[in-house]
């Protein structure tokens, strides 16, 4: 079929996951083409226990297979697949996209199971890059293209970040989404949404900035509402929960939604917004208005109790904010998700500053629990990204950078691979 994609999303990691949230970034991808009439199947591991079967019989006759992948076992089960597709099916091009991708675009379009690399946000390259191959054009010019010319490695410009306006509505349509359905702390039929891309924030741990260059988009407020609308009455949904990098860069904008949830009586509860304690700690209009719309949840990066490592991570923010944030949440009906990590980058192996670091975290965690017991605390070991200014330091102290997208699959991000830990 000359209309006919595959999509795939590789499991996060070798055990199954019982609850799986929505593939949104593959959705966001086919949204421009199924809005064109393109067949659009999506395969997801998380979910179809028989995808590898799933992925061959649709491929038969398709474009293209296209495969977004996180840096870990993503990258593993993507070549597993891509793999057996060009093995069987040598002709059909195998597109990789996604957050490794774009960050590592030159060896990940090295592996011969990979023909063509989309960089960074997907919409429009490609929706350009199917019209290509369906016309046998070429992809030179192509912006946010890496692919290979007769064995050459050929890296386009990149393509800059789109205003989300410009795309149709999550198509949800195009998955089962009862099966992405689920209970949460928001309520008892919850689904994930994104309505903003993007962070201009330069934290050293984060590889963010290469997705969007550090711009950040966003729905309109009236995108926002009537998209969260759509949700409820389609899929009777009784709660959001937001997938993104920074919710509130333009807090007119959430005012604005807010104000339209209320005045609507829309009756949904919404949360694990991204939230840096900074943005709303002296704006009283936006607390009040959240609570009222139904905002239950924040995900807070909170990193460290020690102020010397948020400056060294470039955080721009104090330890002393956290605290006063969770005091604003327990004031407006709000429970914060507070994120943590632990064993950053260190020159000198230092078991006692390790402890240091974790004894911080906890005293936070008192600190906040004595507030109210309403939040849920993450604390992971770091793991190094690449393209961070953090996973250059890492090199610095010790660690040993994957040649190859072959390498790069075998990182197992469950378990601590730091020289200095």
């Amino acid at each position: 079929m000359k209309n006919k994609i595959v999509l795939f999303r590789p499991a996060p990691e070798p055990e199954r996951i019982t609850q799986a949230s929505a593939p949104l970034p593959l959705l966001a991808c086919a949204s421009l083409l199924d809005k064109e009439g393109f067949v659009i199947k999506i395969i997801d591991s998380m979910i179809d226990s028989d995808y590898v079967s799933l992925v061959l019989d649709e491929i038969k006759d398709a474009v293209c297979l296209g495969v977004t992948a996180m840096t870990g076992y993503q990258i593993y089960d993507g070549l597993m697949i891509s793999k057996l597709v060009k093995d069987n099916y040598p002709h059909i091009p195998v597109i990789w996209g996604g957050w490794h991708p774009t960050i590592i675009p030159l060896k990940t379009v090295s592996s011969s199971c990979v023909d063509i690399v989309i960089k960074g946000q997907g919409e429009i390259t490609f929706r350009e890059t199917i019209q290509a191959l369906i016309n046998d054009k070429p992809l030179k010019g192509i912006l946010g293209v890496v692919y290979k010319d007769n064995g050459q490695i050929i890296n386009n410009p990149d393509r800059p970040i789109a205003d989300l306006d410009l795309f149709p509505p999550i198509p949800y349509h195009l998955v089962d989404a009862e099966k992405y359905i689920s209970m949460s702390p928001l309520g008892y039929r919850t689904l994930v949404y994104r309505i903003s891309q993007g962070c201009p924030y330069k934290c050293s741990y984060c590889a963010e900035h290469l997705m969007s260059k550090r711009k950040w988009v966003s729905l309109s407020p009236e995108r926002m509402f009537n998209e969260f609308k759509r949700l409820k009455d389609r899929y009777n949904i009784d709660s959001v929960l937001l997938h993104e990098d920074n919710t509130f860069i333009n807090k007119n904008k959430i005012k604005r939604m807010c104000q339209l949830m209320i005045d609507n009586n829309l009756n949904i509860k919404w949360g694990n917004a991204n939230v840096r304690p900074d943005q709303l700690l002296k704006d009283d209009e936006l607390w009040g208005l959240l609570k009222r719309s139904g905002c239950r949840s924040f995900l807070v990066g909170a990193e460290s109790g020690l102020q010397d490592i948020l400056n060294m991570i470039n955080k721009n923010t104090k330890v002393a904010d956290m605290i006063e944030l969770k005091r604003k949440c327990s004031q407006n009906n709000i429970r914060p998700y507070l994120s943590f990590m632990i064993g950053f980058p260190n020159k000198v192996i230092d078991k006692k500053r390790l402890k240091i670091e974790l004894d911080s975290i906890l005293d936070i965690v008192d600190q906040t629990r004595k507030i109210d017991n309403r939040q849920q605390v993450f604390i992971s070991i770091y793991m190094p990204y690449p393209g961070t200014p953090l996973f250059e330091l890492a090199l610095e102290c010790g660690l040993k950078e994957p040649e190859t997208l072959e390498e790069w699959s075998k990182i197992d991000l469950t378990k601590v691979n730091s020289p200095w830990l």
